[in-house]
């Protein structure tokens, strides 16, 4: 009975999806993210750094916003019924 009961709570720390990563793994990819954007030069072609953009951003958002937000940024409308600015109505809503 010990051993299954064990057994279940080992279960809930391992590890369920192969693409999981740990939070200072994270940490260090959100670095080298803005890195690598950071580090672009000047003339760099323009589809390069937006995608370098594109890779950091995404990269925030989910590992910088709580996760309530994160979920929400695809159904999130561009502004509030009286204009507001949807981001900026959310942020004051907390």
């Amino acid at each position: 009975m010990q051993c299954e009961s064990q057994a279940k709570q080992q279960a809930l720390y391992s590890r369920r999806d192969a693409n999981w990563i740990e939070w200072p793994d994270a940490q260090k990819a959100r670095m080298a993210a803005e890195k690598a954007y950071k580090d672009l030069s000047s003339n760099a072609a323009p589809a390069k750094k937006l995608q370098a953009l594109k890779e950091w951003l995404i990269i925030c958002l989910h590992t910088v916003q709580p996760p309530e937000c994160v979920h929400g940024l695809e159904r999130r409308p561009l502004a509030s019924p009286d204009g507001e600015p949807a981001l900026r109505a959310a942020a004051s809503a907390w």
